[in-house]
C-alpha cells in the first residue's frame, strides 16, 4: 500500500505532462498525434532532436517550459522511488508479502497479540516448543527481533478485524492477548470470539477489577501478572526447591514442560487402566495428575485407574514426546 500510495501520484503527473505536451505540439505546431507524442517523449528525456523541432515562436517556448517542468517533475519521482527503496519500503513490502504466503498456510496456530515484555516471553515459549504462531503488534519496532528467526508477524492493530482476517484467526487454534491496557485485551476478546468461537482466548490482566469483565467477554483464561508474581515471592518461603525446579525447567530446559494431552471421544484406550496404555515402557512418561471430564483432578493416578473419553494426562515431557502421547491416545 505505501509503494501504491507513492507511485500512482507520481505516474498520474508523468502521464498529464505526456498528454499536455502532445496536445500542445499538436494545437501549436500542427504535428499529427503520433508525431506529437513522439516529441514529448524525446523532449522529457533529454535525448535531443535528430529529425524534427519545434519551427513557430510559440512551440519553441511551449517546448522549453516542457523541459522544465518535466525535468522537475522526473527528478522528483526518481528521488522519490530511490527513498523508497533506500528507506527498506520496498524490502518490508516483500517481506509482508512472504509473511502473507506463510501464514494462509498455517492451520491451529496460536496468535500472540502483542509484542511487549509478557508478548516476548509468550513467543519465546512457543519457539522452545515448536509451535507455529503470529504475532500482531502496532510498533515496527517491537517487532524486529523477530526477523532474525524469520518468524511470521504483520503490523496493525490487532483489535482490527481485517489484522486478525490476515493472522489466520479463523484457523488458528488458540490467541494470547498481551496488549498494554485491560480495556484493548477486553475489545480484543471481544473481537476474535466473534470471529472465531471456537478459539481459545488467553489474556493478561493488568488490574484484578478487569479480571471478571474479561472472563465474560469470553477469555477462556485470564493471567494476572502482578498476582502470579506476587505468589512466586510468597512460595520462595515455603517452597524454594520446588519453584527453583519450575524456574529452571522453563528457563533452561530446552523445551521440557507440563503438557496435556486428552484421551478423545471414542479412543479406543477408554475403559483401560494407565497400566494397560505402559506409557513409562513406551514413551518415559508418568501421568502426575489426570482432570477427570475437564473437571476434577486426580494427582498421582494410580496405576489401576480407568481412562474415561475427554480425560486429560498431565504429564512433564518434550515436544516430541507430547506429540506421541497425543498419537497413542488416538490409535489402537
Amino acid at each position: 500500500m505505501d509503494l501504491r500510495r507513492k507511485i500512482t501520484p507520481l505516474l498520474a503527473a508523468i502521464f498529464s505532462l505526456v498528454v499536455v505536451g502532445a496536445s500542445g505540439f499538436h494545437l501549436l505546431e500542427g504535428w499529427d498525434w503520433l508525431d506529437s507524442f513522439y516529441a514529448t517523449v524525446v523532449t522529457l528525456g533529454t535525448v535531443g532532436y535528430g529529425d524534427f523541432h519545434p519551427v513557430t515562436p510559440a512551440g519553441k517556448l511551449f517546448c522549453m517550459g516542457l523541459i522544465i517542468v518535466g525535468l522537475g517533475v522526473i527528478s522528483y519521482a526518481v528521488l522519490e522511488l530511490t527513498a523508497f527503496v533506500v528507506e527498506g519500503h520496498l524490502n518490508r513490502l516483500l517481506t509482508t508479502r512472504r509473511v502473507d504466503k506463510l501464514i494462509k498456510r498455517l492451520k491451529g496456530h496460536y496468535i500472540v497479540c502483542g509484542a511487549g515484555k509478557t508478548g516476548r516471553h509468550v513467543v519465546e515459549e512457543l519457539i522452545k516448543n515448536q509451535v507455529p504462531f503470529v504475532v500482531v503488534d502496532k510498533s515496527p519496532e517491537a517487532l524486529e527481533w523477530l526477523l532474525q528467526g524469520n518468524h511470521p508477524h504483520l503490523v496493525g492493530d490487532a483489535t482490527d478485524d481485517s489484522v486478525l482476517a490476515r493472522a489466520g484467526i479463523r484457523h488458528a487454534r488458540g490467541l494470547a492477548a498481551a496488549l498494554d491496557t485491560d480495556e484493548l485485551n477486553l475489545f480484543l476478546v471481544l473481537t476474535a470470539k466473534n470471529l472465531n468461537h471456537a478459539l481459545r482466548c488467553v489474556t493478561k490482566c493488568i488490574h484484578e477489577t478487569a479480571r471478571g469483565k474479561l472472563a465474560r467477554a469470553g477469555a477462556d483464561a485470564v493471567v494476572a501478572p502482578n498476582i502470579i508474581g506476587g505468589l512466586r515471592i510468597a512460595s520462595e518461603r515455603s517452597g524454594p526447591n520446588v519453584v527453583t525446579f519450575l524456574d529452571v525447567m522453563l528457563r533452561e530446559s530446552k523445551g521440557v514442560r507440563v503438557e496435556e494431552a486428552t484421551l478423545p471421544e471414542g479412543s479406543p484406550h477408554a475403559g483401560r487402566t494407565l497400566a494397560d496404555l505402559k506409557l513409562m515402557e513406551r514413551l518415559g512418561l508418568q501421568p502426575i495428575a489426570i482432570r477427570e471430564g475437564g473437571k476434577h483432578f486426580l494427582y498421582n493416578p494410580p496405576p489401576d485407574h480407568r481412562l474415561k473419553a475427554h480425560d486429560t494426562l498431565v504429564v512433564i515431557s518434550e515436544p516430541e514426546k507430547l506429540a506421541r502421547l497425543k498419537q497413542l491416545l488416538k490409535s489402537r
